[in-house]
Protein backbone atom coordinates (compact mmCIF):
# COMPACT_ATOMS: atom_id res chain seq x y z
CA UNK A 1 0.00 0.00 0.00
CA UNK A 2 1.68 3.18 -1.14
CA UNK A 3 0.43 6.68 -1.64
CA UNK A 4 -0.55 7.17 -5.27
CA UNK A 5 -1.68 10.77 -5.23
CA UNK A 6 -1.11 13.06 -2.27
CA UNK A 7 -2.79 16.30 -1.36
CA UNK A 8 -0.39 19.24 -1.60
CA UNK A 9 -1.74 20.80 1.57
CA UNK A 10 -3.54 19.58 4.65
CA UNK A 11 -6.77 21.26 5.72
CA UNK A 12 -8.21 21.21 9.25
CA UNK A 13 -11.82 22.17 9.88
CA UNK A 14 -13.23 22.96 13.31
CA UNK A 15 -17.00 22.90 13.76
CA UNK A 16 -19.12 24.30 16.57
CA UNK A 17 -20.43 21.20 18.31
CA UNK A 18 -23.51 22.65 20.00
CA UNK A 19 -25.74 25.67 19.78
CA UNK A 20 -24.15 28.62 21.57
CA UNK A 21 -23.55 32.34 21.30
CA UNK A 22 -21.17 31.48 18.47
CA UNK A 23 -24.02 30.28 16.28
CA UNK A 24 -25.79 27.12 15.29
CA UNK A 25 -24.18 23.71 15.77
CA UNK A 26 -22.25 22.33 12.81
CA UNK A 27 -20.90 25.62 11.44
CA UNK A 28 -17.20 26.55 11.26
CA UNK A 29 -15.82 27.58 14.65
CA UNK A 30 -14.24 31.07 14.36
CA UNK A 31 -12.20 30.52 17.55
CA UNK A 32 -10.08 27.97 15.64
CA UNK A 33 -7.42 29.81 13.62
CA UNK A 34 -9.88 32.77 13.39
CA UNK A 35 -11.72 31.09 10.50
CA UNK A 36 -12.45 27.51 11.60
CA UNK A 37 -10.02 26.31 8.93
CA UNK A 38 -6.30 25.59 9.10
CA UNK A 39 -4.17 24.95 6.01
CA UNK A 40 -0.72 23.56 6.77
CA UNK A 41 2.04 23.19 4.18
CA UNK A 42 5.06 21.33 5.55
CA UNK A 43 6.83 20.06 2.44
CA UNK A 44 6.30 19.23 -1.23
CA UNK A 45 3.32 16.99 -0.44
CA UNK A 46 1.49 16.55 2.89
CA UNK A 47 -1.32 14.31 4.08
CA UNK A 48 -2.64 13.76 7.61
CA UNK A 49 -4.34 10.38 8.01
CA UNK A 50 -5.63 10.44 11.60
CA UNK A 51 -6.50 13.02 14.26
CA UNK A 52 -7.06 12.65 18.00
CA UNK A 53 -8.05 15.26 20.60
CA UNK A 54 -6.25 15.03 23.94
CA UNK A 55 -8.13 15.41 27.25
CA UNK A 56 -6.61 18.91 27.57
CA UNK A 57 -8.05 19.89 24.18
CA UNK A 58 -4.79 19.81 22.25
CA UNK A 59 -5.04 18.22 18.80
CA UNK A 60 -2.73 15.46 17.52
CA UNK A 61 -2.43 14.72 13.81
CA UNK A 62 -0.37 11.96 12.17
CA UNK A 63 0.47 11.39 8.54
CA UNK A 64 3.13 11.68 5.89
CA UNK A 65 5.06 14.41 4.11
CA UNK A 66 7.14 14.00 0.98
CA UNK A 67 10.24 15.87 -0.11
CA UNK A 68 10.84 17.10 -3.67
CA UNK A 69 13.06 14.02 -4.13
CA UNK A 70 10.07 11.79 -3.22
CA UNK A 71 11.35 10.58 0.13
CA UNK A 72 8.31 10.10 2.38
CA UNK A 73 8.72 10.80 6.08
CA UNK A 74 6.34 10.19 8.98
CA UNK A 75 4.94 13.26 10.75
CA UNK A 76 3.23 13.75 14.12
CA UNK A 77 2.03 17.29 14.86
CA UNK A 78 0.31 18.88 17.82
CA UNK A 79 -1.88 21.96 17.80
CA UNK A 80 -3.38 24.07 20.56
CA UNK A 81 -7.15 24.48 20.79
CA UNK A 82 -7.01 27.71 18.79
CA UNK A 83 -5.28 25.95 15.87
CA UNK A 84 -1.79 27.27 16.49
CA UNK A 85 1.14 24.85 16.50
CA UNK A 86 2.14 23.65 19.98
CA UNK A 87 5.79 24.65 20.07
CA UNK A 88 6.36 22.60 23.25
CA UNK A 89 5.75 19.34 21.35
CA UNK A 90 8.76 17.48 19.86
CA UNK A 91 10.73 19.95 17.69
CA UNK A 92 8.78 23.12 16.91
CA UNK A 93 5.51 21.19 17.21
CA UNK A 94 6.37 18.26 14.93
CA UNK A 95 7.93 14.82 15.40
CA UNK A 96 9.33 13.25 12.22
CA UNK A 97 10.75 9.85 11.35
CA UNK A 98 12.74 9.43 8.12
CA UNK A 99 15.08 6.46 8.51
CA UNK A 100 14.10 4.90 5.16
CA UNK A 101 12.98 5.85 1.66
CA UNK A 102 9.30 5.60 2.63
CA UNK A 103 8.02 6.10 6.18
CA UNK A 104 4.28 6.47 6.58
CA UNK A 105 1.78 6.65 9.45
CA UNK A 106 -1.93 5.92 9.32
CA UNK A 107 -3.20 5.75 12.90
CA UNK A 108 -2.54 7.15 16.35
CA UNK A 109 -3.78 6.29 19.84
CA UNK A 110 -3.73 8.20 23.10
CA UNK A 111 -2.82 5.98 26.04
CA UNK A 112 -4.29 6.56 29.53
CA UNK A 113 -0.85 7.64 30.80
CA UNK A 114 -0.64 10.36 28.14
CA UNK A 115 1.81 8.57 25.87
CA UNK A 116 1.14 8.48 22.14
CA UNK A 117 1.17 5.46 19.83
CA UNK A 118 1.66 5.85 16.07
CA UNK A 119 1.29 3.04 13.56
CA UNK A 120 2.51 2.81 9.97
CA UNK A 121 5.22 1.21 7.88
CA UNK A 122 8.77 1.75 6.68
CA UNK A 123 10.48 0.42 3.55
CA UNK A 124 13.42 0.84 1.18
CA UNK A 125 11.24 -0.88 -1.47
CA UNK A 126 13.14 -4.13 -0.96
CA UNK A 127 12.37 -4.82 2.70
CA UNK A 128 9.10 -3.84 4.41
CA UNK A 129 8.35 -3.53 8.10
CA UNK A 130 5.35 -2.48 10.13
CA UNK A 131 6.24 0.44 12.34
CA UNK A 132 4.86 1.29 15.79
CA UNK A 133 6.28 4.33 17.58
CA UNK A 134 5.57 5.40 21.14
CA UNK A 135 6.12 9.02 22.08
CA UNK A 136 6.08 10.68 25.48
CA UNK A 137 3.57 13.44 26.20
CA UNK A 138 6.26 15.89 25.08
CA UNK A 139 6.56 14.22 21.67
CA UNK A 140 9.88 12.46 22.21
CA UNK A 141 10.55 8.73 21.54
CA UNK A 142 9.84 6.65 24.65
CA UNK A 143 13.03 4.73 25.58
CA UNK A 144 10.97 2.04 27.35
CA UNK A 145 9.25 1.03 24.10
CA UNK A 146 10.81 -1.04 21.31
CA UNK A 147 14.24 0.20 20.28
CA UNK A 148 14.51 3.79 21.52
CA UNK A 149 10.79 4.26 21.05
CA UNK A 150 10.33 2.34 17.80
CA UNK A 151 9.06 -1.22 17.30
CA UNK A 152 9.90 -2.75 13.91
CA UNK A 153 7.78 -5.73 12.89
CA UNK A 154 9.28 -7.83 10.09
CA UNK A 155 6.68 -10.59 9.89
CA UNK A 156 7.02 -12.01 6.39
CA UNK A 157 9.10 -12.15 3.23
CA UNK A 158 7.29 -9.36 1.37
CA UNK A 159 5.17 -6.26 1.88
CA UNK A 160 3.71 -5.67 5.34
CA UNK A 161 1.21 -2.91 5.99
CA UNK A 162 -0.38 -1.68 9.23
CA UNK A 163 -3.90 -0.29 8.87
CA UNK A 164 -5.27 0.12 12.40
CA UNK A 165 -4.33 0.20 16.08
CA UNK A 166 -6.37 -0.66 19.16
CA UNK A 167 -5.44 -0.67 22.83
CA UNK A 168 -6.64 -3.44 25.14
CA UNK A 169 -7.64 -2.68 28.72
CA UNK A 170 -4.50 -4.51 29.95
CA UNK A 171 -2.25 -2.21 27.92
CA UNK A 172 -1.45 -4.68 25.13
CA UNK A 173 -1.56 -3.28 21.61
CA UNK A 174 -3.54 -4.76 18.72
CA UNK A 175 -2.56 -4.13 15.11
CA UNK A 176 -4.51 -5.01 11.98
CA UNK A 177 -3.30 -5.06 8.39
CA UNK A 178 -1.76 -7.62 6.09
CA UNK A 179 1.47 -9.41 5.31
CA UNK A 180 2.64 -11.21 2.19
CA UNK A 181 2.81 -14.94 2.89
CA UNK A 182 4.98 -17.64 1.30
CA UNK A 183 2.44 -18.01 -1.54
CA UNK A 184 2.79 -14.26 -2.32
CA UNK A 185 -0.75 -13.63 -1.07
CA UNK A 186 -1.67 -10.69 1.13
CA UNK A 187 -2.94 -12.41 4.27
CA UNK A 188 -5.16 -10.41 6.66
CA UNK A 189 -3.61 -10.34 10.11
CA UNK A 190 -4.13 -9.19 13.67
CA UNK A 191 -0.92 -8.78 15.65
CA UNK A 192 -0.61 -8.24 19.40
CA UNK A 193 2.24 -6.44 21.11
CA UNK A 194 3.14 -6.32 24.76
CA UNK A 195 3.33 -2.91 26.43
CA UNK A 196 7.06 -2.72 25.66
CA UNK A 197 6.44 -3.10 21.91
CA UNK A 198 7.53 -6.74 21.54
CA UNK A 199 5.35 -9.45 19.97
CA UNK A 200 3.06 -11.26 22.42
CA UNK A 201 4.10 -14.95 22.11
CA UNK A 202 0.83 -16.08 23.70
CA UNK A 203 -1.35 -14.61 20.94
CA UNK A 204 -2.22 -16.54 17.79
CA UNK A 205 0.88 -18.02 16.17
CA UNK A 206 3.86 -16.26 17.79
CA UNK A 207 1.89 -13.02 18.09
CA UNK A 208 0.00 -13.20 14.77
CA UNK A 209 -3.60 -14.27 14.11
CA UNK A 210 -5.04 -14.80 10.63
CA UNK A 211 -7.73 -16.67 8.68
CA UNK A 212 -7.67 -19.15 5.77
CA UNK A 213 -7.49 -17.46 2.33
CA UNK A 214 -7.42 -18.68 -1.27
CA UNK A 215 -6.80 -15.54 -3.34
CA UNK A 216 -4.20 -12.78 -3.52
CA UNK A 217 -5.55 -9.55 -2.00
CA UNK A 218 -6.93 -9.60 1.55
CA UNK A 219 -6.68 -7.19 4.48
CA UNK A 220 -7.97 -6.36 7.94
CA UNK A 221 -8.35 -2.58 7.77
CA UNK A 222 -9.89 -2.24 11.26
CA UNK A 223 -9.72 -3.96 14.64
CA UNK A 224 -11.76 -3.52 17.84
CA UNK A 225 -12.21 -5.25 21.19
CA UNK A 226 -15.55 -6.39 22.61
CA UNK A 227 -16.49 -5.88 26.25
CA UNK A 228 -15.80 -9.59 26.88
CA UNK A 229 -12.26 -9.31 25.50
CA UNK A 230 -12.92 -10.97 22.15
CA UNK A 231 -11.31 -9.29 19.15
CA UNK A 232 -13.15 -8.32 15.96
CA UNK A 233 -11.32 -7.44 12.74
CA UNK A 234 -12.81 -6.29 9.43
CA UNK A 235 -11.76 -5.37 5.91
CA UNK A 236 -11.94 -7.26 2.62
CA UNK A 237 -11.27 -10.74 1.26
CA UNK A 238 -10.76 -11.81 -2.34
CA UNK A 239 -13.15 -14.39 -3.76
CA UNK A 240 -11.75 -14.13 -7.27
CA UNK A 241 -9.40 -12.04 -9.37
CA UNK A 242 -9.85 -8.37 -8.31
CA UNK A 243 -13.16 -9.21 -6.61
CA UNK A 244 -13.38 -8.05 -3.00
CA UNK A 245 -16.01 -9.15 -0.50
CA UNK A 246 -16.78 -7.80 2.95
CA UNK A 247 -14.76 -9.50 5.67
CA UNK A 248 -15.28 -9.74 9.42
CA UNK A 249 -13.58 -12.23 11.73
CA UNK A 250 -13.69 -12.72 15.48
CA UNK A 251 -10.91 -14.13 17.63
CA UNK A 252 -10.85 -15.04 21.30
CA UNK A 253 -8.49 -13.36 23.75
CA UNK A 254 -5.69 -15.71 22.66
CA UNK A 255 -6.00 -15.02 18.93
CA UNK A 256 -7.90 -18.20 18.06
CA UNK A 257 -10.84 -17.94 15.64
CA UNK A 258 -14.19 -17.95 17.46
CA UNK A 259 -16.15 -20.62 15.56
CA UNK A 260 -19.44 -19.37 17.06
CA UNK A 261 -19.18 -16.19 14.99
CA UNK A 262 -20.36 -16.06 11.37
CA UNK A 263 -19.26 -19.24 9.60
CA UNK A 264 -16.43 -20.85 11.57
CA UNK A 265 -15.39 -17.45 12.87
CA UNK A 266 -15.59 -15.51 9.59
CA UNK A 267 -18.17 -13.40 7.74
CA UNK A 268 -17.43 -13.42 3.99
CA UNK A 269 -20.18 -11.40 2.30
CA UNK A 270 -20.59 -9.85 -1.14
CA UNK A 271 -23.60 -7.61 -1.78
CA UNK A 272 -23.51 -6.86 -5.50
CA UNK A 273 -21.13 -9.39 -7.06
CA UNK A 274 -18.48 -6.74 -7.65
CA UNK A 275 -16.30 -5.08 -4.96
CA UNK A 276 -17.28 -4.47 -1.32
CA UNK A 277 -14.97 -3.39 1.49
CA UNK A 278 -15.05 -2.21 5.11
CA UNK A 279 -12.67 0.56 6.20
CA UNK A 280 -13.64 1.17 9.84
CA UNK A 281 -15.85 -0.15 12.60
CA UNK A 282 -17.02 0.39 16.15
CA UNK A 283 -18.27 -2.16 18.68
CA UNK A 284 -21.33 -1.15 20.72
CA UNK A 285 -21.83 -1.77 24.44
CA UNK A 286 -23.93 -4.81 23.50
CA UNK A 287 -21.12 -6.23 21.33
CA UNK A 288 -22.88 -5.43 18.10
CA UNK A 289 -20.62 -4.17 15.33
CA UNK A 290 -21.25 -1.13 13.10
CA UNK A 291 -19.03 -0.89 10.01
CA UNK A 292 -18.54 1.54 7.15
CA UNK A 293 -16.94 1.30 3.74
CA UNK A 294 -18.26 0.96 0.21
CA UNK A 295 -20.15 -1.29 -2.17
CA UNK A 296 -19.95 -1.29 -5.97
CA UNK A 297 -23.04 -1.83 -8.13
CA UNK A 298 -22.88 -3.76 -11.40
CA UNK A 299 -24.91 -0.96 -13.01
CA UNK A 300 -22.22 1.72 -12.64
CA UNK A 301 -19.06 0.07 -11.25
CA UNK A 302 -18.40 2.94 -8.85
CA UNK A 303 -18.17 3.29 -5.06
CA UNK A 304 -21.32 3.85 -2.99
CA UNK A 305 -21.09 4.53 0.73
CA UNK A 306 -22.01 1.52 2.84
CA UNK A 307 -22.89 1.20 6.54
CA UNK A 308 -23.80 -2.15 8.09
CA UNK A 309 -24.60 -3.53 11.52
CA UNK A 310 -24.00 -7.08 12.75
CA UNK A 311 -25.09 -8.76 15.96
CA UNK A 312 -22.79 -10.53 18.42
CA UNK A 313 -23.06 -13.75 16.37
CA UNK A 314 -21.98 -12.16 13.09
CA UNK A 315 -25.45 -11.89 11.56
CA UNK A 316 -26.76 -8.70 9.93
CA UNK A 317 -29.17 -6.84 12.24
CA UNK A 318 -32.54 -6.88 10.49
CA UNK A 319 -33.95 -3.66 12.01
CA UNK A 320 -30.93 -1.57 10.97
CA UNK A 321 -31.51 0.05 7.58
CA UNK A 322 -32.62 -2.52 5.03
CA UNK A 323 -31.87 -5.89 6.65
CA UNK A 324 -28.70 -4.53 8.24
CA UNK A 325 -27.61 -2.48 5.22
CA UNK A 326 -27.56 1.29 4.62
CA UNK A 327 -26.37 2.65 1.25
CA UNK A 328 -26.20 6.44 1.32
CA UNK A 329 -26.60 8.71 -1.69
CA UNK A 330 -26.05 8.18 -5.38
CA UNK A 331 -22.88 10.25 -5.85
CA UNK A 332 -20.16 8.24 -7.57
CA UNK A 333 -17.00 7.49 -5.60
CA UNK A 334 -18.61 7.79 -2.16
CA UNK A 335 -17.27 5.75 0.72
CA UNK A 336 -17.04 5.84 4.51
CA UNK A 337 -13.44 5.88 5.74
CA UNK A 338 -13.97 6.51 9.45
CA UNK A 339 -16.72 5.88 11.99
CA UNK A 340 -17.61 7.00 15.51
CA UNK A 341 -20.54 6.24 17.82
CA UNK A 342 -22.05 9.21 19.68
CA UNK A 343 -23.03 8.91 23.37
CA UNK A 344 -26.68 8.56 22.29
CA UNK A 345 -25.76 5.51 20.21
CA UNK A 346 -26.09 7.21 16.83
CA UNK A 347 -23.31 6.76 14.28
CA UNK A 348 -21.24 9.61 12.90
CA UNK A 349 -19.04 9.22 9.84
CA UNK A 350 -17.37 11.48 7.28
CA UNK A 351 -18.39 10.83 3.68
CA UNK A 352 -15.74 10.96 0.98
CA UNK A 353 -17.21 11.83 -2.41
CA UNK A 354 -14.21 12.04 -4.70
CA UNK A 355 -11.85 9.48 -6.23
CA UNK A 356 -9.46 8.03 -3.64
CA UNK A 357 -6.37 10.16 -3.02
CA UNK A 358 -4.55 7.49 -1.07
CA UNK A 359 -4.41 3.77 -0.26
Amino acid sequence: MTIKNLMIITVFLALVGRTSAQGNAGILDPTFNNTGTLVLNLDQFDLYQDIKVQPDGKILAVGTSMTPSYTAYLVVSRFLQDGSIDQSFAVNGHYTYDQNLENMSYKCLLKPDGKILIGGHTTDYTNWQMLVIQLTEEGMPDPDFGTTGVSFLDLGAGEEILSDLELQSDGKILISGYLQNAQYQNAPIVVRLLENGSLDPNFGNSGIATIPITETDNEFTAVSVQSDGKIVAAGHISNGLSWFSLLIARFDENGILDTGYGTEGVVNLNLNNVDDEFFDMEVTAGNETILCGFTVFQADYTYHLLVMKFDENGQAVSDFGNSGIVIIGDTYYSFGDDLAIQPDGKSLLPVVQEPLTCR
